[in-house]
């Protein structure tokens, strides 16, 4: 017969089974109540722009003269960038200048080039000019998440190629959806499904910014929608409205807004208090849980036939169902 022992070892509680080297292995750990601050926040990414960006372009036909600027100038307000020559002789030479001070980023025109001017189908831009002082990052969240979003919610902008975090802030918050469908297949010949994701388009703009950032670079945004300071533990204390102490009695809280990773304790517990975390290690090749803990007891449990038996009750605990109050502007 095997037995199943559960040993208080340092403030937690091991309990393992016996005869097989892969049995599941529970153990408990304490933490403490303390003040903090929760946040709750919903995520998304896409690529930085820059806020001031003009493509450029001669309103007449004609021949390029002459280029003054390459890719990666600086330039100011009013500076002349290129020269042409009218197509028609009656038009004055054109310059082409900067609508605001930026940086050139790409030159599409050479001197020598003709160009069939702005009321053409076939117009390109000769010269785009970016300001680099300014970003914004646009990204797309599902509709469980967009109405949590406002603007002026504050957000923490991640560059993927850099690593920094840099503030932002909600701007924009787009009432039209756009889906994306895709379609699924199980086999040769069998019949395909099609599903459709709802999404909608959310501008932040950067309040921090960096030199070593670019337009077009890769980036992830992290939209507080509320928070709280008080009373906090990890939501994973948590069995409903209730946690289990240090000394193996069940409080009852009342909770508030439910973080990512904590939960706000607004009454039923004090700063200082022990609350117990059980956390499972299933046996191999099954996933493992964390859950919080009745009282741990000591204990030896007989376990009756070959291979079988099982842990004693126990749910799975998580926040608290409800909404939460409304977001701080992040």
């Amino acid at each position: 017969m095997a037995a199943l022992a559960a040993v208080a070892v340092g403030g937690a509680a091991t309990v393992v089974g016996g005869g097989s080297s892969s049995a599941a292995t529970t153990t408990s750990r304490t933490v403490t109540v303390k003040r903090g601050v929760v946040q709750a926040t919903v995520s998304g990414s896409g690529n930085l722009a820059a806020v001031k960006q003009s493509d450029l372009s001669f309103d007449l036909a004609g021949e390029i003269t002459k280029v003054y600027v390459k890719a990666g100038e600086k330039v100011s307000e009013g500076e002349a960038l290129a020269r042409l020559e009218p197509t028609d002789t009656t038009e004055d030479i054109t310059w082409l200048r900067a609508p605001f001070s930026g940086t050139i980023a790409s030159v599409g025109v050479a001197k020598g080039d003709t160009v069939a001017g702005t009321a053409s189908t076939d117009s390109t831009a000769a010269i785009t000019l970016v300001q680099l002082k300014r970003y914004e990052l646009s990204v797309s969240l599902g509709e469980s998440d967009i109405g949590k979003v406002k603007t002026g919610q504050l957000a923490t902008v991640t560059v993927s190629a850099t690593g920094e975090q840099l503030a932002a802030k909600v701007v924009d918050v787009g009432v039209l959806s756009a889906s994306s469908s895709s379609t699924d297949s199980a086999t040769a010949g069998a019949s395909s499904s099609s599903s459709s994701a709802v999404a909608y388009p959310v501008t932040l703009r950067l309040t921090q910014t960096s030199a070593s950032i670019k337009p077009g670079m890769t980036a992830s945004a992290d939209i507080v929608t509320s928070q709280a300071t008080g009373l906090t533990v990890p939501t994973q204390a948590l069995r409903g409205n209730s946690v289990t102490l240090a000394g193996g009695t069940t409080a009852r809280v009342q909770t508030g807004v439910a973080g990512d990773s904590t939960t706000q304790i607004v009454s039923g517990l004090k700063a200082g208090d022990q609350v117990v975390i059980t956390s499972t290690s299933a046996a191999a090749g099954a996933s493992s849980s964390t859950t919080s803990s009745s009282a741990t007891q000591q204990r030896t449990q007989g376990l009756q036939g070959a291979g079988g038996g099982g842990f004693p009750g126990g749910g799975t605990g998580g926040p608290p169902a409800g909404g939460v109050p409304g977001g701080a502007g992040r």
